[in-house]
């Protein structure tokens, strides 16, 4: 089962109205379902993304067809959870600080 978090949700709204915005919509639906695909992959290898050197319960994986983005996820008994979807550029050690 895949949940995600309040800021997971907006974080894929985020990037898919700045992607509308910059790139069309056909890029910004691209992204919308490279990151639901990515989500079926994590829930069926949840630990198929490399452990975060200091939050080691979350890990993370690229978003297939757009890799400066990154999926950061927890597996959970039931599945995975959706912790955030950020830009690699991003402050991410900080943000991830910010996750738990």
């Amino acid at each position: 089962m895949i949940t995600w978090t309040s800021a997971a949700e907006q974080d894929l709204a985020d990037i898919a109205l700045h992607l509308d915005r910059e790139a069309g919509a056909r890029i910004a639906q691209g992204f919308i379902d490279s990151v639901d695909a990515t989500c079926v992959l994590l829930d069926a290898h949840p630990y198929l993304g490399p452990a975060r050197r200091l939050r080691p319960r979350v890990r993370s994986l690229r978003v297939a067809g757009f890799r400066n983005y990154l999926v950061f996820y927890e597996p959970t008994r039931e599945g995975i959870r959706i912790l955030r979807i950020l830009h690699g550029m991003r402050d991410l050690n900080r943000l991830i600080g910010l996750i738990l």
